[in-house]
């Protein structure tokens, strides 16, 4: 990518006069029109995107071609696109942490670790490797995230997700670039009390550095409902404010749902997919005349499905959401937004439970 970056002829963007930017994950994130799925509407002519291809690595997965292609769309369009400001330093950095990562981890591979008589050691081993790969990528991009803050005239950053570790650090990078620089958490997916990330320990978030004993958080915090607010408020976030409209569910006023009976979707979230169909495959059997449509995880391991390719009543749909909510008169999901998003339409939804799986699902929260 440096490579890439060196060679490659950069559009030169002008962030002079915009009111916000607007931080995204391109292409992931955006529709064909070019507008992020999630923010909608609520960016207009006088805001800018500042979009990151490379992420932390969890969130989008790419090849050199795919950047190339990416970079050169994104700045088409206008964007700014912070991974053309990496750095030789960033890689070094990012390996200087990975080398002490690895080494804490050899030092702690044969630590026992026990809650209420279990022992939990091979999740903690799991979760350690997943962190080093992942804080890794964090710590190069944030050399990249610093450089466009510090050439870039940003008055306030718009982010998602800024509970998870990726939003953590441009919850970090903003204030210690910028100390006026507004910061404002935008709400991602359907909030709930039993997701962890969104959960701070008493007196662990904070406004200003230093961070090393606190977990950065933004100077406010857009909220979808009132439900989600108290959410970040029992969690410790301050400034926190309930957004007029939810502007990632507007398309569904476009919708005229058919309600089809017989017609049956099942939307898993992203590693429950073959739990689903386990538990389901004995009502799937029980009704051969009705169709199940199952819409995979974009991001998901979906080789699972070829388990179940037998089932004539079955069918792995590419279509969008959107479409298939139109038609189905049911709905099958974990935690998926999918199931919120069909409630709002009036479709009936039956959340699943999955063995030795927390659901985080916000409709279980809902009475009826």
């Amino acid at each position: 990518m440096l490579v890439i970056n060196a060679v490659m002829k950069k559009n030169a963007v002008s962030h002079q006069n915009a009111v916000r930017t607007f931080f995204s994950i391109y292409p992931q994130m955006f529709s064909i029109a070019g507008v992020d799925t999630k923010y909608g509407s609520f960016v207009d002519k006088k805001d800018n995107y500042v979009v990151s291809i490379l992420t932390d690595g969890m969130h989008q997965q790419m090849s050199i071609v795919d950047y190339v292609r990416w970079c050169r769309e994104a700045e088409s369009k206008g964007f700014g696109v912070i991974d053309r400001h990496l750095a030789v330093s960033d890689l070094a950095f990012g390996f200087y942490w990975a080398s002490r990562l690895w080494w804490f981890f050899f030092q702690q591979r044969d630590q026992g670790y026990f809650f209420k008589d279990m022992d939990i050691s091979g999740l903690i081993r799991t979760e350690l490797l997943f962190s080093i790969s992942r804080v890794m990528r964090l710590c190069v991009v944030k050399g990249a995230l610093r450089r466009f803050l510090e050439s870039n005239p940003v008055r306030e950053l718009v982010y998602y997700p800024c509970e998870y570790p990726l939003g953590r650090m441009i919850s970090w990078v903003a204030k210690s670039s910028g100390p006026l620089l507004l910061r404002t958490g935008f709400q991602m997916a359907p909030a709930s009390r039993r997701r962890l990330e969104q959960f701070l320990a008493p007196g662990e978030g904070e406004l200003n550095p230093p961070f090393l004993k606190h977990a950065p958080i933004p100077d406010r915090i857009l909220a979808e409902d009132e439900a989600a607010a108290s959410i970040y408020r029992y969690a410790g976030y301050q400034n926190v404010e309930v957004m007029d409209t939810i502007y990632r569910y507007l398309y569904l006023e476009q919708l005229n749902p058919q309600k089809r009976l017989g017609w049956e979707l099942i939307a898993p979230g992203l590693h429950d997919g073959a739990m689903m169909l386990a538990q389901l495959t004995g009502g799937i059997t029980a009704h051969p005349n009705n169709t199940y449509l199952i819409k995979p995880h974009p991001r998901a391991d979906n080789s699972y499905l070829t388990r179940w390719s037998m089932m004539d009543n079955l069918k792995v749909s590419t279509q969008p959401i959107a479409e298939l909510l139109t038609v189905v008169s049911h709905v099958f999901v974990t935690y998926s937004s999918v199931g919120v998003e069909a409630k709002r339409l009036g479709v009936a939804v039956t959340v699943i439970n999955v063995p030795g799986r927390v659901n985080t699902s916000p409709l279980l929260d809902c009475p009826g």
